[in-house]
This record gives C-alpha cells, sequence and structure tokens, in this order.
C-alpha cells in the first residue's frame, strides 16, 4: 500500500512562512525595547492579530465563521473515516468470533487503527484552527494554533503508516510464505521491505519532531531559533512512499498468477491486492499540493485541508486493504444469520402451526408408535460407587435426535421452535420439547493445520541424511518428514540409504490420530492402563458403527443411542478426560468428517479403521491401524512401519459420461487383486489427477484398503482448494498452496520430478468404463458391459433386491448430486425405485446440505429410504425388512466398499455387487442385475421406453455447506482430569483390560494346532461384526466369536472345530475349553490372512484365549502388526507347500523363536511338528518380519505391557 511519510504540513509552512515578519508585514520593524522573541511586546499582540496572508486584490478578509468553506472538507473526512472503520470492526470480529485468532499482523493492525483514530480526533482540531480557510480569512495567531494540531498530526502519522504497512506485509507472508523454507526468496523481501520501512519512518518521525530548535519554532516563526530545511526530505517521504508502494502492490502478483485456480479469481486477488495503485496515486496529489504550497503567495491553509484529505485517503485505504482478506469469512458465517433473523417473523408463526400440530399428533400415538418420543432415565453425573447410579439429570446438553416427535429431521433442524431431544452429557435419550439453545462450537483451525514449519525442517534433514540429488515420491517426503530421527531410520540395515523401501524401519510421530466408537474402546482401555492426563496429539472419537440401519434415521438412531448407551457414556466421559474431540452418534462417519475437519495435505494420521486411508483424498499419509498402535501415537512413543514400496498409479485424461472416480479403484482392485497392494503405497499422479475432485479422489484412497496398501495418496492439486476453502480451512489451503508452489527440494506436497516408483500402472480416464465388482471379494471386478454375460454364466441372481448408496465411500456432495439426477429423470419418466432404496448420508453437514438443496427430499419422494448419518448397512448394522430371511440366495447392489460373504446382512447368501452410487441408482429402477443403463432401457408404465441419459452434478454445494444440527458438532478437545471415566464390574459391553503374561524364558513347546482354516479369512471371519460389535469394549465376551466364519480345511464345515478326542464344538469354545486346561495353541492359515479392517480384536481375542502363533502362507500388513502388538507370533510359510504337512491337534514345538526374539529380530525359527495319530515329526521352516521393538513387544507379553513399564519408570 502506499503511504506517506509525515505530511510535514507543520514544516511546509514553518518554511513557508520564513521571513514573513518583514516581508509580509513591513510596519512591524523591531524596536528597541524587544521581548524575547525579537519583538516589542505591542507590536508582537498587533502581529498575531492581523491576516496571516495578504488577501487578493478587491477582496476583504473577515475573521468570524468559516464553516461553508470548510463543509466539503469535513464530509470527505467523515466518508475517510466511516468506511474503513466500519471495515475494520467487521475484521476485528471475523477474527476474534469467527477465526478466533489473533497474530502478529492482527496486532499490528489493531495499532494502525489507534493510530489512524488518534490522526482523526486530532483533525478535530487541525479543522477547528482553521484548515480549508483561505489563509487571509485566518490571523497570524490561528495559523500557528493550526500549524501546531498538524505537527501533532505529523507525528502520530509516521508509526500509524508503519504499522498498516507491516500488517500488509505480514498478512502476505502468511500466505505466501509462512516460513523461510516454503519460498525463501519472498519471505526475505517481504521481511527487508518490514526493516527498512521500520528504519525510514523512526529517522523520518524524529526529524519530524526535532526540525527546529526550540520546538516551538515549527510552528511559530516569530520564535527565534534555527530550523532544518525540510524541503528536500518531504520530497524524499513521497517519492520513498510510491517506492514502497510499488514495491507491496507487484511483490504478491507472481505468488498469486501461480496459484492453482480459475483465472478469474486470480485476477480477481490481484485487483483486490491492486488497491494499493490508489495509494500510489494518493501521494502523487500529496506531491501536488506539496508544489503549490511552496511559493510564499500560497494559500497555504487553504492546501492544507486538501494535502490532510488526501493524507486521510492514503491511511483509510491500507485500513481497508488489510480489512479485505478476512471479509468473506465473515459473510459466510453471518450473512445467512442476517437474512434468516429478517425473515424470522414469516417463520415463526409457521413454527407456531407446526408446534400446535405436533403437540396434538404426539397426544395420539400410542407407546409402540415409530413416531413416539423415547423416554428413558438419565444417568447422573456424579458417581457414588464403581457402578454407574441412575438419577435426577443436572445438566443437560441438547440435542435433536432427528427421531421421535419428528417424521422428517429437516422440520427440526430448520426452526429451533419444534421438537427438540435433549441429550445429557451420560445419556442421549430423554425426548423433551426444548427451545435451549445449542452449544457454540469453535473449531482450532491452527491446530487442524499440520506443522508445516516443522514438517519442512526435518525435510531439509532428510535431504541432507540421502543428499540433495536423490528424487523422492511424495508418499516418502511426507512419511520421512514424520521420522523421530531420519538419520537413523534412513541409513540402518539400507545400504547406506540406498534401498530404504521394504527394508528401513520407520519410527514414525504422527500429528493425530482418529477412532470409530467399536475400536475406540479397546484403544481407550489401553490407553488408560498408561496413567496419562491427556493424550500427546490432537485425537477425535467418532460415534459411527453401532448405529443401525432399518427404518430410516428418525427411528433408528434413538433406539440405537438407547441400546449403547453405556458404550457412548464411556466414551464421551474419556474423550471429556483426556482432551479428546467426541463427535456424538448421528454427526457423520469417522472417514467423512476427518476429510470435512482435520485432512489436510501434508499430514500425518494414524485411525483405528481400515478405511483411514479416505484422507488421502486431500493429500495426507493416513494410515489404518489397531488400537494398540494409537496408543503409540497418543503416548507419543514413535510409531513403527517397515518402509513400504510406492506403487505409482499415473492418471492420464478424463472422466465423462459414466465413469465415476469410484471405477478408477474398482478396476484397479481387479488388476492388482487384495493382495497385489501389501506392503506398497499407492501414489497416484500425472495429468488426470487435475480432472479429479477432492471427494473423488478421497473416494479412490478410501478403497486402497482392499488391495491390501499400506495407504494411497494424491499430491496437492486444484482440487483440494476449493474443497478446503468450502469446509473452512481457508488458512489451510493458502499455505498447502505456497509449499506446492515451491522448489522441488523444499517441496513437501508433490513428487520430484524423477522420482522412480517400484512398480507402475497407467490408467486412461477417457477410456475408463462403469465396473462392478463382486460377489463376496472386492477384486473380482467386471466392467459393466460385460456384467451380464457374468450373471448368466456365473448363475448369479438375475434380481436386485436392493440398492444402497452412501457410506463412508461415496457420500459426497458430488456423489449424491449425480445419483438424484439419475433418480429426476426417472421421476419425471413416471418411474420408480423396484425394490428397497437407501441412502446413507456420510456426514451431518452433508446430510443438512443435502436437506437444504431439496437432494433428500426427492430421493424421499421416489421411495428412498434415509438412513442415520452412520456406517448401518455397510458394517453390518442392517435389519432387513423386505422378507429376505438367512440363507436365501439374493443380490444387492451398493456403493460400499467392502463385499464379504455375510458382512452386510448375516446371510452369507447375499451377494453384494460393488459399483458407484450412479450405477447402484439406476440398477434399482430396473430391478435387473443384467440392466446396462448406458444401452439399455426402460418401460414406463405409459408403456414408453425410457433411457437414462449420463448423470451430471455440483462438485461442490453452489450456495455452501450447512453445518445442520449444531449439537452434532463435536465437544471441545480440552482435558478435564476431574471427569469420571466409570466401567462398572457388573457390565457386559465393558472390561477392564488384564495385562497378558510375558514370553517364557525358553521357546514354545506343547502347543496344538486349534484349527487348520482353508480359503479367505478375513478380519470378519476372526471377528464378526454386526451384532457383536456391542461387545467391542469386553474382551472375555467378544471373544465367543472368535473365528466362527473359518472355514475347516479337512471337513469344508464352517466353525467346527475337533478335539484331540475327536470330539466337536465351536472354535471359540474348543480355544476357552484348552485356556482353562493351559494348553495354548496356533492357526493354521493360507494366504492373507486377516485381510480387511484393521479392528484389532482379531488379533486379542486369539491372544485372550490361548493362541501364541499364527502360520498362515503371507498375511494382511495391519492384521500381522495387529499381532505382534498383543504379543502374537506371526510366521508364514518358506516353502507354501508344507501347509499340507500340518493338521489340527498336531503338536508344535518352536525352535528359534526364544533366540530371535532376544537378537531383535535377528536368526529364523522352524517348527518342530509331531503329528496327531501317528507321533510323525516333520520340521517346517518359517519366515519372519519381526523387528527389533516387536521383538521386545512379544517377550513383554505385548506392546502395552512394555509401553506401560517405559511409562512407569
Amino acid at each position: 500500500m502506499g503511504h506517506s511519510s509525515a505530511t510535514r504540513l507543520g514544516s511546509l509552512c514553518k518554511s513557508h512562512l520564513n521571513g514573513w515578519s518583514h516581508k509580509h508585514f513591513p510596519a512591524f520593524e523591531m524596536s528597541t525595547t524587544t521581548s524575547s522573541n525579537g519583538f516589542a511586546p505591542s507590536s508582537m499582540a498587533e502581529l498575531l492579530n492581523v491576516a496571516a496572508l495578504d488577501p487578493p486584490p478587491g477582496v476583504t478578509p473577515h475573521f468570524t465563521t468559516h464553516s461553508d468553506e470548510q463543509v466539503w472538507f469535513i464530509v470527505a473526512a467523515v466518508c475517510c473515516t466511516v468506511i474503513p472503520g466500519t471495515l475494520f470492526f467487521l475484521r476485528l470480529y471475523t477474527r476474534l468470533r469467527i477465526i478466533r485468532k489473533i497474530d502478529l499482523m492482527d496486532y499490528a493492525s489493531i495499532l494502525g487503527f489507534i493510530g489512524f483514530m488518534g490522526m482523526v480526533v486530532v483533525g478535530k482540531f487541525v479543522f477547528k484552527a482553521g484548515a480549508g480557510v483561505h489563509q487571509w480569512n485566518l490571523q497570524r495567531k490561528d495559523l500557528n494554533n493550526l500549524l501546531y494540531w498538524m505537527q501533532v498530526q505529523n507525528i502520530i502519522y509516521c508509526p500509524t503508516i508503519f504499522c498498516i504497512k507491516l500488517a500488509i506485509l505480514l498478512q502476505y507472508l502468511a500466505i505466501f510464505a509462512p516460513n523461510r523454507a516454503i519460498n525463501p526468496l519472498f519471505w526475505y523481501a517481504s521481511t527487508t521491505l518490514i526493516g527498512v520501512n521500520l528504519v525510514y519512518y523512526i529517522i523520518s518521525m524524529s526529524v519530524s519532531i526535532w526540525a527546529c530548535s526550540p520546538r516551538e519554532k515549527i510552528w511559530n516563526d516569530l520564535v527565534p531559533g534555527k530550523c532544518l530545511d525540510n524541503n528536500t526530505m518531504i520530497l524524499i517521504t513521497c517519492l520513498w512512499n510510491i517506492l514502497s508502494d510499488i514495491m507491496i502492490l507487484v511483490l504478491p502478483v507472481r505468488g498469486v498468477w501461480k496459484l492453482r485456480m480459475p483465472k478469474k479469481k486470480r485476477v480477481g486477488i490481484v485487483l483486490l491486492f491492486g488497491t494499493g495503485l490508489l495509494a500510489c496515486i494518493t501521494n502523487a496529489f500529496i506531491i501536488m499540493y506539496l508544489i503549490r504550497m511552496s511559493g510564499d503567495t500560497a494559500d497555504a491553509s487553504y492546501n492544507m485541508a486538501w494535502l490532510g484529505l488526501f493524507v486521510a485517503a492514503e491511511v483509510s485505504l491500507g485500513i481497508c486493504v488489510i480489512s479485505f482478506l478476512p471479509l468473506p469469512k465473515f459473510i459466510d458465517a453471518k450473512g445467512r444469520k442476517w437474512l434468516s433473523n429478517i425473515t424470522r417473523p414469516f417463520e415463526s408463526s409457521w413454527a407456531s402451526l407446526m408446534r400446535s400440530r405436533l403437540t396434538r399428533t404426539s397426544r395420539s400415538r400410542t407407546e409402540d408408535d415409530s413416531y413416539h418420543a423415547i423416554s428413558l432415565p438419565p444417568i447422573s453425573n456424579r458417581h457414588t460407587s464403581s457402578e454407574i447410579q441412575f438419577g435426577k439429570v443436572e445438566t443437560a446438553r441438547p440435542t435433536i435426535m432427528r427421531a421421535g416427535l419428528l417424521k422428517s429431521s429437516r422440520s427440526a433442524v430448520r426452526s429451533s421452535h419444534l421438537a427438540t431431544i435433549l441429550r445429557p452429557r451420560c445419556a442421549r435419550t430423554l425426548a423433551t420439547i426444548t427451545n435451549a439453545p445449542s452449544h457454540e462450537y469453535k473449531p482450532d483451525i491452527e491446530l487442524r493445520t499440520p506443522p508445516y514449519p516443522k514438517l519442512l525442517k526435518r525435510l531439509e534433514e532428510v535431504r541432507r541424511v540421502l543428499g540433495n540429488e536423490r528424487q523422492l515420491t511424495l508418499a516418502e517426503k511426507i512419511l520421512y518428514s514424520h521420522l523421530d530421527n531420519p538419520e537413523e531410520a534412513l541409513l540402518s540395515n539400507t545400504d547406506n540409504g540406498l534401498n530404504i523401501r521394504g527394508n528401513a524401519t520407520l519410527k514414525l510421530k504422527p500429528d493425530r490420530v482418529a477412532m470409530q466408537d467399536a475400536s475406540a474402546q479397546m484403544a481407550l482401555l489401553q490407553f488408560m492402563t498408561c496413567n496419562l492426563p491427556s493424550t500427546s496429539v490432537p485425537a477425535s472419537i467418532h460415534c459411527d458403527h453401532m448405529i443401525v440401519g432399518e427404518r430410516g434415521a428418525d427411528v433408528d438412531l434413538p433406539e440405537s443411542i438407547k441400546g449403547n448407551k453405556e458404550v457412548f457414556d464411556f466414551l464421551e466421559s474419556a474423550a471429556k478426560k483426556y482432551g479428546i474431540e467426541f463427535w456424538p452418534p448421528g454427526a457423520g462417519i469417522i472417514h467423512q468428517t476427518v476429510l470435512e475437519n482435520y485432512s489436510a495435505p501434508g499430514l500425518m494420521m494414524l485411525g483405528t479403521d481400515s478405511h483411514t486411508p479416505n484422507a488421502g483424498g486431500l493429500g495426507a499419509i493416513a494410515i489404518g491401524v489397531g488400537g494398540a498402535d494409537a496408543v503409540d501415537a497418543l503416548v507419543d512413543f514413535p510409531w513403527e512401519l517397515k518402509a513400504p514400496k510406492v506403487l505409482g498409479v499415473r492418471l492420464e485424461g478424463q472422466l465423462s459420461g459414466w465413469a465415476s472416480p469410484k471405477d478408477v479403484i474398482l478396476y484397479l482392485a481387479g488388476k492388482l487383486t487384495v493382495r497385489g497392494g501389501t506392503g506398497f503405497i499407492i501414489e497416484y499422479h500425472g495429468p488426470g489427477v487435475e480432472t479429479l475432485s477432492c471427494t473423488g479422489m478421497a473416494t479412490i484412497c478410501n478403497m486402497g484398503a482392499e488391495v491390501g496398501a499400506t495407504t494411497s495418496i494424491f499430491p496437492f492439486s486444484p482440487g483440494h482448494i476449493p474443497y478446503l476453502e468450502s469446509t473452512g480451512r481457508a488458512s489451510v489451503a493458502q499455505q498447502a498452496q505456497a509449499i506446492a508452489g515451491a522448489p522441488s527440494i523444499r517441496n513437501l506436497l508433490r513428487a520430484d520430478k524423477n522420482a522412480r516408483y517400484d512398480e507402475l500402472i497407467t490408467i486412461d480416464l477417457s477410456k475408463l468404463e462403469p465396473h462392478v465388482n463382486g460377489p463376496n471379494t472386492p477384486d473380482l471386478s467386471t466392467p459393466l458391459s460385460q456384467f451380464a454375460g457374468a450373471v448368466a454364466k456365473n448363475d448369479w441372481p438375475t434380481t436386485v433386491s436392493a440398492g444402497l448408496i452412501g457410506s463412508c465411500t461415496n457420500s459426497s456432495y458430488q456423489d449424491m448430486a449425480r445419483a438424484e439426477d439419475l433418480v429426476k429423470q426417472a421421476s419425471a419418466a413416471g418411474l420408480a425405485p423396484v425394490n428397497d432404496f437407501f441412502v446413507t448420508p456420510g456426514s451431518e453437514q452433508i446430510r443438512a446440505t443435502l436437506d437444504r438443496d431439496q437432494t433428500l427430499s426427492t430421493f424421499e419422494k421416489a421411495g428412498g429410504v434415509v438412513l442415520a448419518n452412520a456406517c448401518g448397512p455397510c458394517i453390518g448394522q442392517w435389519k432387513r425388512t423386505d422378507g429376505v430371511s438367512n440363507g436365501d440366495k439374493n443380490a444387492i447392489f451398493t456403493s460400499y466398499n467392502r463385499n464379504f460373504r455375510g458382512r452386510n446382512d448375516g446371510n452369507p447368501d447375499t451377494m453384494n455387487f460393488l459399483a458407484s452410487p450412479e450405477i447402484v441408482t439406476a440398477m434399482s429402477y430396473a430391478g435387473s442385475t443384467t440392466f446396462n443403463p448406458l444401452t439399455d432401457s426402460i418401460t414406463t408404465p405409459t408403456g414408453k421406453s425410457f433411457r437414462f441419459s449420463p448423470p451430471t452434478g455440483a462438485e461442490l454445494p453452489p450456495a455452501g455447506f450447512e453445518i445442520g444440527n449444531p449439537d452434532f458438532l463435536p465437544t471441545a478437545g480440552a482435558p478435564s482430569p476431574s471427569t469420571p471415566v466409570i466401567v462398572s464390574p457388573k457390565s457386559d459391553r465393558l472390561a477392564l483390560l488384564e495385562p497378558f503374561a510375558p514370553f517364557p524364558s525358553g521357546d514354545l513347546s506343547g502347543l496344538r494346532v486349534l484349527y487348520k482354516v482353508t480359503g479367505k479369512c478375513t478380519t470378519d471371519t476372526i471377528s464378526a461384526a454386526g451384532p457383536w460389535l456391542k461387545y467391542k469394549g469386553h474382551l472375555p465376551n467378544i471373544s465367543t466369536n472368535t473365528l466362527i466364519g473359518a472355514t475347516n480345511a479337512a471337513t469344508g464345515e464352517v466353525n467346527v472345530a475337533y478335539d484331540i478326542d475327536g470330539s466337536t464344538s465351536g472354535i471359540p469354545e474348543l480355544a476357552q475349553k484348552w485356556k482353562d486346561q493351559g494348553l495354548e495353541w496356533l492357526v493354521v492359515a493360507e494366504h492373507n490372512y486377516g485381510e480387511g479392517s484393521a479392528r484389532e480384536h482379531a488379533a486379542l481375542q486369539p491372544r485372550y484365549l490361548g493362541g501364541r502363533v499364527i502360520l498362515a502362507k503371507s498375511f494382511a500388513r495391519i492384521h500381522e502388526t495387529n499381532l505382534k502388538k498383543q504379543g502374537v507370533v506371526p510366521l508364514t510359510f518358506a516353502n507354501e507347500a508344507d501347509y499340507d504337512l500340518i493338521e489340527a491337534c498336531d503338536e508344535v514345538e518352536t525352535v528359534g523363536l526364544y533366540d530371535v526374539l532376544k537378537a531383535g529380530g535377528k536368526g529364523s525359527v522352524s517348527l518342530k511338528v509331531t503329528k496327531r495319530g501317528t507321533g510323525e515329526v516333520v520340521e517346517i521352516q518359517t519366515k519372519h518380519t519381526l523387528s527389533e521393538d516387536q521383538c521386545r513387544f512379544v517377550l513383554a507379553g505385548s506392546a502395552l505391557n512394555l509401553l506401560a513399564k517405559m511409562k512407569r519408570s
């Protein structure tokens, strides 16, 4: 911005008046008796009362009122004050109440505004003294008074204009160079300009103050003394202001132009910063008026007013520029509210009518009516024993549960006058009508921003260790930037850093942890044993897994809360105690909520769910882990990961027509298989990336879990910017843009140009067609054009029994908008879905936005059922009401991510075919699995032929996202140590953990093979979900479902185990029997043992029941780690054919295992197998992947045992 230094008005006028006592007032010569100022007292009095300037010919001076001469100046001065003042207070309000962040640039702007107000106050005295009045209408004493106040204003001006320039330059730095490493050239230029301005204005103000000796001579030239010739200084000041204005104006242009956004937007930003050009113009006018005032006959007092107005305009423009940038946040947050305040009088009468109807309706309902309010005894916040006591609710947190009194939750959300269900702090099921306001929630955006300065510094260290010439992939950059000790990790066992991938053991410090309700229970129970006051990193809990999908959100949500109240109370109280953000039931699915709130480019986070990589769609390294791994991060213990290889997927072309991002991963899953990504991070790159939306990228990353990948990631791209901005994280987008625009060596968010991938796959998006994957495995991929043939060939059902869209994989606004487009097309043709059609919004934000935009109304009018914002059927929480019974062969189409046998409804004969929401929607209207919406038609009720047009839909809501019900927002992440976390010893849902016994001091002997598994053995097989989710916090109870889905390799039976004596039982029953007998055991399995979710119960349960070893052909990554964390040793066959050498009930002894554990993983392990019945002994060679730390886990009995011991010591 252009800002002149002190105008030097007083100095100029002083210079202008030099010699006036003789030149302009010849009658007043010095007398022999003089006063201290050189004049006789009588002469002085007369001199001060005469006109300050000879009037023009024919003009008579008048010294009375001058308001008519000043009116236009005063009006202009008021405008220069009111406009910037208003903008500044809007800025201040936005920063304090909306963004809730104050930093150095805000303090600078506040000081600048205070200085500006000081100038305004002094300006009142300036005008009162005669500014804007012709000088011949002022007496000499009035002119002196005017010069005095101008001098005061002059002194205030210097710090004021410096603070304004400082605020602007700090704003530039925050946008384009948050730290020196991101954009060093811009950083040095800006900081240098700040320093130069500081020095200059200090000098300028000093000269202004001490220009004359004595100082009184500045405003009273009749005082004897000496003054500097300020003319040169004044000219330099004005020229410097113009020059610095231009530099500040030009400084950000290059950075703005490099931003990845539409050209029009870039031009708009440049024009916004270009407001500074007006300041340059004001400085030009200031110079012009200075020149006008330089002559002896200049009308100084009149020109002073013009000069002062241009100075005021200059400062005002500076205030405006520093106020503009936060204003969109204010408009977004408050604009709609102001509009609603205007329309509220019209709404209140409607709300009253609705309330009266609700009252009449609710009174007429019976107790078993689906719209009846649920009323339960609340739980007291005070506990007098170790058990939960029932009693009076002292404080309640109001929550609209979208059930009970209202058939449609949308009515409740729109009006606070309508029915609301109160959710107490520890009980969410008390239904009451209330007008209580919702709790206020202000997210800490800074806490949700990756620590970019720290990561960039660590990247510099990585470059130092590996050399600047080393070309790194994006995955490597982010992973290595989170290393606890880069040199140790990258140079140990890696040929001095040459072979890191697949060899190095990375010890990482993640930025964040996210947990869903089913897995959070065990994670928190483990964390609690460490006796820490709070978590070491930000963390969040998301209640999404334990909510049933059946009749719709209005009924399902409160019933699910009622049934799981004890668990939700435990999670919320633990979250409050340890400072974890708690997202209550109904807030949304963990992965969609994380994408909307926490994921960010360059972030590294752990999540206790296998689909945590969903966050990679926003440029994060997000890895699914078990609860014990999450505890590592929560207690600030380095989390260990074998350095993954990197699979590059180059995307070319652009999707069109029916093809969607879901089809990218469905195609890739078919190409890689469920094991093809094991040990790899999938890194997408290429020109096709920039054509995808952020949520589309998240969909692709989400299902990377289905191919066994450690995680998946996209580079920072144009699609990320509008998504971050629309979800309230513009500051994150700004910082990420600056980093992504940095040179390769400092670019954390994009791969180096010549980065090498271990494997490379190219996908041409332009040629990609829709795919359908399944049944029973997500890697059985069939192009839609060939699917009808596959149905006939494999004798799959030809009728679609249900269509389900949404879930964490496909519940974005874009997904739903494209599905809605198809529903509108079909509805216009008179068609309706011919089977059950379910819609699952991914979050309350998505639900509320779809509601506002009438999308949910479109689905419901067509016959669709909107389920709660939760996992529901995707995780097995689906109570079917369509007459399909267990054992009935049927086909469903879903937009979900996983389709294992029996996963969704418990029926092993339900075939789940995975597809995009668009294909699922179209299939629901046709009702046939052989239908191809690209080529086939449907006959309408009127006998006409109808064919769908390719779906369309906006990436983001044009009117922005709606927050929805504010009571679905999380509790604050601030620890409250006094909060009790209650676990009743009589509970069948929660149980405190007992530590596992340490490893014996020698090899294991006397082990028995509990079970030999054939075929798939997923985590669902080992630890079933669905109705078992309620026992996730109670290890003894959930262990009774261990391996109940496993198939016996000898007989083909499911969950039928044979004891040594030949008797049969269920697998968990036999395991419990052997445990009671003191007999430890192992399981033998085939490939990819533990495929699927991140649930650590699949490792905890075998360990609890006496399992010591799992011997398999191969393991899924997450499950293999979980086993080691719980003290179970995972071994693989060195020769896969040896799988045939071992059977159930064989006796096994480990050879060399104890030595390997003591040596930190060095050495090999074999198994000595004694065959049951014959006594024949065979030896099986095995392989292991135990690291040094993992050996310590096993020896201690579990990672938690070791961690607790370390924390105690």
